[in-house]
C-alpha cells in the first residue's frame, strides 16, 4: 500500500478537519442529495453507490472530495487543483492523494468518511476507474465504518454517558471517538497495527485525546475495568471467545456490553436462542439479551435458503457467482438460518479469575 499511516499520526490535522467541515463534507447532505434515505444507506453500500452516483457529482469542492475519499474515484488535475490552494499543498503532502500525470488523473490513497460530524480516515476497499468497480483491500485493510458498525452503533443507547469505555476490535475508531465523547476514559484495542494508526490519526483528526493499543484482548492487562464494551467482531468463534473470557476479565461490575456478530442457525439449534446456548459459555453473574436484525446484509431467512433466493443487498458472499455453491453448502451443513445479532450484556458482579 502506498499511504503509510504511522506518519501521519503524528501530524498536525486541524487544517485538514477545518477545510473539510467549512466545504460541507457532510454524509446525510451527500445522501440526501442523490435521494438516499440517511448516511447509512450511502455509507454501506459505497461501492455499488459510487458505480451508480459518481458521474453524476458536479465540480465543486465538497463534490471533487467525495469523488476522491467516498467514491474512490479518480478526479481531473485541472478540477482537483481547483480546490484552495492550502488544501491541496496538505493533500500532497500528507500523501492522501497521488498524480497520475500519465492519464492526468489524481486518486485518493485513503477514504474519508463523516459520521455526526466525526471524520474516519480508513483504507480504500475498492476503486471505481471510469464506471468498473475494482476490490483492492488486503488482510491488513482498515475498513472504513460499515454495515456492522451502524448495526453496533443503533445497539447502543445514544447519550448514555460511562466512566471508562472498551472498544474492542476498534478498527478506525468509528465507535470509540462517538463513545469517548461522554466517557471519562476512554480505550480502543485491536490486533492490527494498521488498524489502530489509522485510529490514532482519527483522533487527531477529531481533535480528540483517545487510547489505542495494538494488542490482542487475551493480551491486553489494563489497570481497571470498564464501565462499557464493545466489540464488532470478526465472526462467532471471536465473539464468545471473548463473551466466555473477555468480559468476566473486563467488564466491571453493574457494567454492560454490546457484541455485535451474525452466525449460523443449525436445524438442531431450534432457532437463535439455541444457536447463542450451543455456542456460548456465560459467567452466572452475566446476563444476556440477544437482538436480531432481520434485515441486515448479514441475514439469510429460512425461505431465503429454502428457495435459493439471493437478496440484493447480501454481504455473506462477494460475487454473485459464488450464491449457488454457498446455499448449497448451508443446506448441507443442516444450516436453516443466517443471523446478524447484538448480544447486550450486563455483569451484576464478578466471579473470580
Amino acid at each position: 500500500m502506498s499511504f503509510h499511516p504511522s506518519v501521519l499520526a503524528t501530524k498536525d490535522l486541524g487544517y485538514l478537519r477545518d477545510s473539510l467541515h467549512a466545504v460541507g463534507y457532510r454524509t446525510d447532505a451527500l445522501a440526501a442529495n442523490l435521494g438516499l434515505s440517511n448516511a447509512e444507506a450511502l455509507l454501506a453500500d459505497v461501492a455499488r453507490n459510487s458505480f451508480i452516483y459518481s458521474d453524476s457529482l458536479q465540480h465543486s469542492p465538497v463534490d471533487i472530495l467525495f469523488n476522491l475519499f467516498l467514491f474512490c474515484a479518480p478526479v481531473s488535475m485541472d478540477a482537483f487543483f481547483a480546490l484552495p490552494k492550502r488544501l491541496t499543498r496538505e493533500l500532497l503532502e500528507h500523501n492522501l492523494v497521488r498524480v497520475e500525470s500519465e492519464g492526468g488523473l489524481v486518486i485518493g490513497n485513503v477514504t474519508i468518511s463523516e459520521i455526526n460530524g466525526c471524520l474516519y480516515l480508513a483504507d480504500r476497499l475498492f476503486e471505481n476507474r471510469l464506471g468498473t468497480i475494482k476490490l483492492i483491500f488486503s488482510s491488513d485493510s482498515c475498513m472504513p465504518p460499515h454495515v456492522s458498525s451502524f448495526e453496533l452503533m443503533q445497539a447502543i443507547s445514544s447519550g448514555c454517558s460511562s466512566p471508562a469505555v472498551l472498544d474492542v476490535g476498534c478498527g478506525s475508531g468509528c465507535l470509540t471517538l462517538p463513545l469517548a465523547r461522554s466517557a471519562g476514559v476512554a480505550v480502543g484495542i485491536d490486533i492490527n497495527d494498521r488498524a489502530v494508526e489509522f485510529a490514532r490519526i482519527n483522533a487527531a483528526l477529531n481533535g480528540m485525546q483517545v487510547g489505542f493499543e495494538h494488542v490482542e484482548w487475551e493480551n491486553f492487562l489494563p489497570d481497571r475495568r470498564y464501565d462499557h464494551i464493545v466489540f464488532n467482531a470478526p465472526n462467532a468463534n471471536s465473539a464468545f471467545a471473548f463473551l466466555a473470557g473477555g468480559i468476566p476479565r473486563l467488564l466491571a461490575t453493574g457494567g454492560r456490553a454490546h457484541i455485535w456478530l451474525w452466525c449460523e442457525v443449525l436445524a438442531s439449534d431450534g432457532g437463535v436462542q439455541g444457536t447463542v446456548s450451543r455456542l456460548a459459555n456465560i459467567d452466572p453473574a452475566i446476563s444476556l439479551r440477544i437482538v436480531a436484525n432481520d434485515d441486515s446484509p448479514f441475514s439469510l431467512s429460512r425461505h431465503a435458503i429454502t428457495a435459493g433466493e439471493r437478496p440484493w443487498r447480501t454481504l455473506l458472499v462477494e460475487r454473485t457467482s459464488d450464491w449457488p455453491s454457498y446455499i448449497d453448502s448451508l443446506r448441507r451443513r443442516g444450516v436453516i438460518e443466517v443471523v446478524s445479532l447484538v448480544l447486550e450484556i450486563s455483569n451484576s458482579e464478578h466471579s473470580p479469575h
